[in-house]
Parts: C-alpha cells; structure tokens; sequence
C-alpha cells in the first residue's frame, strides 16, 4: 500500500513527534524544518504508517478529542495495581508518565505549521493548548499514592480520577 501524504497532514493528525522521533531521527533540525517549510506531499512507506500510527487515525480539527484518545490509550497501557490505603487493591498510573503525555503532546505541532495552517486548525490547536494547562493543573490536584519500586518514590495517581478529568465535550 501506498501512503500519500504531507508532512503539515501529519502534523494535522497530531503524528509529527511520532513522525520525527522515529523516521526523522537522522536528519537535522535545519532539514526537518526545511521538510515542514516545504509541505511537499511524498510516498510514507506502509511499514511507517504502522510505527507512528498513521493507518489508524481520520482527519479532524478537534486536537482535543485526539489528545483525549491518546490519553485513554496511555491509561490502558501504562497502568497498574497497586494496594491501596486500605488494604484494598486500586488502579493507578504514574503521575509523571501522565504529565508527560500531555507536554509530548503539544510537540506534535512545531512553530513552522502553526504559521502556514488553516484557521480551523490553528483554532483547534490554541483551543489544546488551554485544555492542557486545565488538565496539568487537575492533575496537579488528584490525590497522590506513593509506592518504592527498586529503591525510587513513584508517585501514582488512580486510573479513573485521571480518566474523569478528560472533558469529552470540550473543543
């Protein structure tokens, strides 16, 4: 199969760092800009369609029902089991892992195509933007579990407060 596709479509679909981090890794931050200046469509092999989740992913403007999938697919990933404060066994996530989801996230739109995007999008992308500082600062309110794991703190946070402060409705 033959993929055709530009990279500001990538970006579109909140792939770049995927994009960048796994296919673009040799090249330099000069080259890579060029590659974004130039929105040339090219041929993204099958194989690189599959790495950085292309194959899976439609075309939309609402950044965050996108950032909400990507956070969900986090939380079933990532998660664990842990007992809990009352001898009882709860679901959690690493409070730091989540936290860095969210920053990662807004690195999938580079300075480059916020200034050569639609309206739409660009109204998609600020609208992210704030919806990721509310959920940073939930984030920085939920109750916290912290557990020693091989001689480190690790800081947990319950699997379903994480999943209750995504907006569904929001954007």
């Amino acid at each position: 199969m033959k993929l055709y596709i530009t990279p500001h479509e990538i970006v579109e679909k909140a792939l770049w760092y995927k994009y960048e981090y796994y296919i673009l890794r040799d090249l330099s931050v000069d080259q890579i800009e060029k590659i974004l200046e130039e929105n040339e469509e090219f041929i993204l092999s099958e194989e690189h369609g599959l790495v950085i989740g292309l194959i899976n992913t439609i075309q939309t403007n609402n950044l965050i029902h996108r950032l909400n999938q990507h956070i969900l697919r986090i939380l079933a990933d990532k998660s664990t089991e842990i007992l809990g404060k009352l001898k009882k066994n709860m679901v959690v996530i690493n409070k730091n892992s989540v936290e860095d989801e969210l920053n990662k996230f807004l690195k999938n739109f580079p300075d480059i195509w916020k200034t050569t995007t639609t309206a739409d999008y660009l109204h998609g992308y600020n609208l992210l933007v704030v919806y990721v500082k509310e959920l940073l600062a939930k984030l920085g309110n939920l109750e916290t579990y912290e557990k020693e794991f091989h001689n480190n703190i690790i800081t947990y946070v319950q699997f379903t407060h994480v999943k209750k402060m995504l907006d569904r409705n929001h954007g």
